[in-house]
């Protein structure tokens, strides 16, 4: 077995098809002598077996990639065929089981990076009509999906499987081959970046709540100053009482579900336009546009009755 070739070994690594054991699988200039040493383990593995190697020994080659895990040894060895305590049996029961885990680290880490994929972008599609609905969805999935992963990370997630030397780095070998430690920074990044998303989105709905009782203790004390001293005139004109109930009412609900509003006055702006592109930059600038129309409506609601009770307390005296 010291006679394969560099050629023939990089073909074991990689498990590539045979060929001329005079060439590489590959351009040299592509794959260079140190290049094969990311792929062979060779505690127990000498090229001439000459001293201070020892020859019977040092017979016995491990090759590992991102997607094979190979073991090369002399057919006379005993100890490399021993199928019940020897390198044939390691390999057939612990290694095999250790690459498993491997595998299964990998696996596992590509499906948390879809789902958090997934979840992204059902938030930003527009399947789910209601931004509140599709954040409380993006919410309920990446509660679920942090719950897997940390039961994943304190579970199944190890980067020793063995207390021999030889175990222990080749499990290192084969986790640097499919690069978990970079892929599991990436999912744990990804998914506290959810987390901060949602976080902003509950500071919008918490700054907005509270814009929403100030502008109603705005409203109620306005009612307060301008109704007050003329409760009498309201309870008199019938017509002149309605319109301010229907400000205040009206106001109100919009500060309390701006949606309902908004949706309803899109529905029927887009329905008297009539262009398409008309329709869609509407549909995009609705919501600014309706609440400033409501806050000028109400100022001047508000401004309007004060001038007709001023006018009706002046003309009664």
């Amino acid at each position: 077995m010291r006679q394969i070739s560099p050629g023939d070994w990089r073909r074991l690594a990689n498990i590539d098809n045979e060929g001329d054991s005079q060439t590489y699988p590959y351009s040299p200039e592509f794959q260079s002598n140190e290049d094969l040493k990311h792929f062979v383990y060779d505690r127990f593995w000498h090229s001439t077996g000459q001293l201070p190697a020892q020859s019977s020994i040092h017979t016995t080659r491990w090759l590992s990639s991102s997607y094979s895990f190979t073991g090369v040894g002399a057919a006379s060895d005993l100890f490399f065929t021993n199928p019940y305590s020897g390198a044939l049996a390691h390999f057939r029961h612990h290694y095999f089981a250790m690459m498993l885990i491997a595998i299964f680290h990998r696996f596992s880490l590509l499906r948390f990076k879809h789902e958090l994929a997934e979840n992204s972008s059902e938030l930003l599609s527009d399947s789910i009509k209601e931004n509140e609905l599709r954040v409380d969805h993006f919410r309920y999935k990446c509660e679920r999906l942090s719950q897997k992963l940390m039961r994943f990370r304190s579970c199944y997630w190890f980067s020793e499987v063995s207390n021999q030397i030889q175990a222990r780095e080749l499990f290192e070998l084969q986790r640097k081959h499919l690069g978990l430690d970079t892929l599991f920074k990436e999912v744990v990044a990804d998914s506290q970046e959810a987390t901060t998303i949602l976080r902003r989105i509950d500071d919008d709905r918490r700054r907005e709540f509270q814009w929403t009782l100030t502008q109603l203790g705005l409203i109620s004390a306005l009612a307060f100053w301008v109704f007050g001293p003329f409760n009498e005139r309201l309870r008199n004109n019938p017509i002149l009482g309605a319109i301010s109930v229907f400000l205040i009412l009206g106001s109100t609900y919009y500060l309390i579900a701006p949606r309902a509003i908004e949706d309803l006055i899109r529905k029927l702006a887009m329905g008297i336009l009539g262009s398409e592109n008309s329709r869609s930059d509407l549909a995009k600038s609705t919501p600014q546009w309706v609440r400033s129309i409501a806050v000028l409506t109400l100022m001047l609601g508000i401004a309007v009755f004060v001038l007709i009770n001023t006018l009706l307390v002046r003309k009664g005296s």
